[in-house]
């Protein structure tokens, strides 16, 4: 099924909560569930390009430096699939 326009603003709104939301638990449901459509290729590319932008901005931007932390754990759960340690 080919991309829609309305799936980048979801993903987009779901990277976001993935990094920068202050509920733990809510944090890891998300990462979840953006995990759990990543193998639908209709997501592949936006889920991509949503958390590239959310980390980088979180790695790089002055005003985000709290978020530092939860965007190494989600690279780490993303990259490492025996990743046992959730932000």
């Amino acid at each position: 099924m080919p991309w829609r326009k309305d799936d980048g603003a979801i993903v987009t709104r779901l990277a976001v909560i993935c990094i920068k939301e202050g509920n733990g638990d809510l944090r890891k449901e998300t990462l979840r569930l953006l995990m759990s459509i990543f193998d639908n290729q209709r997501f592949q590319d936006a889920i991509k390009a949503s958390l590239s932008k959310v980390i980088e901005a979180a790695m790089k931007d002055p005003e985000s430096t709290k978020y530092r932390p939860n965007a190494i754990e989600a690279i780490r759960s993303l990259t490492d699939g025996n990743a046992d340690g959730w932000f």
